[in-house]
């Protein structure tokens, strides 16, 4: 009997995904500024997984990513959940009306859903009390996360295709 990584199930490839992106995150891409700004690759996760797995899917992986980012801040726990939850769904019903067969759809995706995700983020924060968001600087902000996410875009959507492919589609056709 021959093992094939797409017997693994859905959820344990996606929780792999995940980790191999929190664990980037915080060791390589959180440590590289530009302009006295890091990106985000964890958003690209949500945004990645809800173009491949579609809105409802897409909403509970980037809950998942949210949530694990969550663990990492000192911010409300949830709040980026709640945040990439949002960003996974909005992510798949844009992607229904797409030509998904262009290869800069998810980047072009990314490098504008990303920065969407940071005002969402700061103005739900700032719902719950944390005012302190409002004097990060924006502007730079924003530009390095539409950057990254259009740099990484191309890495992150193969990884969440291949976590959220279901095996029995081949077996179907």
């Amino acid at each position: 009997m021959r093992f094939d990584i797409t017997d693994v199930p859905m959820p344990v490839r996606v929780g792999l995904v995940i980790l191999v992106g929190l664990v980037l995150q915080l060791s390589l891409v959180g440590r590289a500024q530009l302009f006295g700004v890091a990106g985000d690759v964890m958003v690209v996760i949500a945004v990645a997984a809800g173009f491949h797995a579609g809105p409802d899917r897409g909403a509970v992986i980037g809950f998942a990513t949210g949530l694990a980012v969550d663990l990492t801040l000192v911010t409300p726990l949830g709040l980026t959940a709640l945040v990439f939850a949002g960003v996974g769904y909005a992510s798949g019903l844009f992607a229904a009306n797409l030509i998904r067969a262009v290869p800069l759809a998810v980047v072009a995706l990314a490098a504008v859903a990303a920065p969407t995700a940071v005002v969402v983020w700061v103005l739900v924060g700032v719902v719950f009390g944390q005012n302190h968001l409002l004097n990060a600087p924006l502007i730079p902000i924003l530009g390095v996360t539409s950057l990254v996410a259009a740099l990484t875009a191309p890495l992150v959507s193969p990884a969440l295709r291949w976590a959220t492919a279901d095996p029995m589609a081949r077996v179907r056709r």
